[in-house]
């Protein structure tokens, strides 16, 4: 792996965990009997509901980036279901992502 690889998966790691800090506080219960300006309780439930799955989304991307980065430091290949490589390019574009190319192709 190249270092600018490295430190570019190192960063987007650090901007991810900053995203999962920023967006817990917006996950905690919304109170019905609590002033939240001009919000109905309806929208901050609703609000909290996609904040909850943006923060999923952003661990998921974490772990999958600190997966990666081990593995990469250990220098085995993440493969695809199929067995094939994915590219060192795809992974810091799409950490998430579990298909090589042409089997993510394949499935539309």
């Amino acid at each position: 792996m190249k270092l600018d690889d490295q430190k570019k998966l190192l960063e987007e790691i650090h901007l991810v965990t900053e995203e999962i800090e920023r967006l817990k506080p917006q996950t905690l219960p919304v109170k019905p009997d609590r002033s939240i300006g001009r919000l109905t309780s309806l929208e901050a439930i609703n609000a909290k509901s996609i904040a909850e799955a943006n923060l999923s989304s952003a661990e998921l991307r974490l772990r999958r980036m600190v997966i990666i980065l081990e593995m990469i430091n250990k220098g085995d290949k993440e493969v695809g279901l199929c067995g094939e490589e994915i590219p060192l390019a795809r992974l810091l574009a799409r950490p998430e992502i579990t298909r090589c190319v042409e089997c993510a192709e394949n499935e539309d």
